[in-house]
């Protein structure tokens, strides 16, 4: 059956009815922003089937639903429409989009004095409660359709945050402050349906633990790109070595000699023979030195190795099929006889899906080691060995 689309209640996820268009593309991306677009053709659009229309797409009040053979893929509340010679073009965005319009602050003055203070919690149910002041009954239209993970406690004492009302932060962004400190957790919203008369949608929030921060699978899943028939029809990779970083800074709340200051420093790359290379990323709200040392640890962690990504275009028809794998799933990629990759098979994490109305997906991953492209139990010859067996031509 393919891609059916649907028009859903935002605050409730209740289905209003499918939607007669045609997708142009989609996205969803972990830690990140989603985003799908759709069309409907000229002549869907007429007097009679007007205000049908504008009250199934009103934007914000109404979400899009995408559907992948009975399994939703994507959803998220339209947030544009433009009607140009006849036809309709609806944007909608993921549910970020609304966390990043809900503060962390109730509603009763004094606002600047008002502070969060989460102690004995994971990160990550951290950020459960930062969804349950989003979702605040007791703010109007506040309500979203949205299962919580179970609360988790923590003894770490570098975990525990205090937000401030006179911040005026937004929910989306605390959480991703949440996710991107060291050990920090993956936080992602997968949508399903409730029941299998697609009644309703909803968005169940999937968050790393203490233990496992990243969100992965008990079973990879694999994609062959050795074999005729495969679902992987092409691999492009993308190494980008300009955010590489030896020593990372950061700046805190305050001003002058009050200011907080953070630095973590690693001798990994210049003991190769890497320049020195420092960076800063500045958290302004940030005010203990802890919680400012765990970002500066961090951003430490992802800039000290080059960004290594695959985008794997495969079709969602075939096995591993569109709706069997997630955001944060572990992928074994075989892979043999091709021109830039090595042969060999690769542990790679799913980061984004991205697709249109056709069958094929595009899938960006990343490896799980710390350093470039690793095979899965293999190790790595040296930069020198490699080197002098290109010269030879070997």
């Amino acid at each position: 059956m393919g891609f059916t689309l649907w028009a859903c209640r935002t605050t409730t996820g209740q289905n209003f009815g499918r939607l007669d268009a045609t997708l142009t593309s989609w996205s969803r991306e972990l830690n990140g922003a989603d985003q799908a677009q759709i069309s409907i053709a000229p002549g869907a659009v007429t007097a009679t089937t007007r205000d049908g229309l504008r009250a199934l797409t009103t934007g914000q009040l109404m979400s899009l639903v995408i559907d992948w053979n009975g399994v939703i893929v994507w959803a998220g509340p339209i947030i544009a429409r433009q009607f140009t010679t006849g036809t309709l073009t609806l944007t909608a965005a993921g549910l970020t989009s609304i966390l990043a319009a809900r503060k962390a602050i109730t509603q009763t003055p004094p606002f600047a004095a008002q502070t969060l203070t989460y102690t004995g919690v994971s990160l990550a149910t951290i950020g459960r409660g930062l969804i349950q002041v989003a979702t605040d009954m007791a703010k109007p239209g506040a309500a979203l359709p949205i299962v919580l993970p179970p609360t988790e406690s923590d003894t770490d004492t570098t975990h525990q945050r205090t937000y401030n009302g006179f911040d005026l932060s937004s929910v989306s962004d605390l959480i991703a402050n949440l996710t991107g400190v060291i050990g920090g957790p993956d936080i992602d919203f997968m949508p399903q349906w409730t029941d299998g008369n697609r009644s309703a949608f909803q968005w169940v929030m999937r968050a790393g633990t203490k233990a496992q921060p990243q969100l992965s699978s008990m079973l990879p899943v694999a994609f062959d790109a050795t074999q005729p028939g495969s679902s992987v029809q092409t691999i492009d990779v993308t190494e980008d070595y300009s955010h590489l970083a030896t020593t990372m800074w950061a700046k805190g709340s305050g001003s002058g000699t009050s200011e907080i200051v953070s630095m973590a420093q690693s001798t990994t790359l210049t003991s190769q023979g890497y320049p020195a290379l420092e960076r800063e990323t500045d958290y302004t709200t940030v005010t203990t030195q802890a919680e400012l040392d765990a970002h500066t640890a961090g951003d430490l962690a992802t800039f000290s190795t080059p960004t290594v990504q695959w985008a794997l275009k495969v079709d969602g028809s075939a096995t591993p099929a569109l709706g069997s794998y997630f955001l944060g799933d572990t992928a074994k990629v075989n892979v043999r006889r091709h021109e830039w990759v090595p042969d060999g098979d690769y542990a790679m994490r799913i980061l984004s899906i991205k697709g249109d109305g056709s069958n094929s997906q595009t899938l960006a991953m990343q490896p799980y080691q710390s350093r470039g492209i690793d095979l899965i139990g293999g190790t790595a010859d040296s930069l020198p060995f490699k080197i002098a067996a290109l010269q030879r031509g070997v």
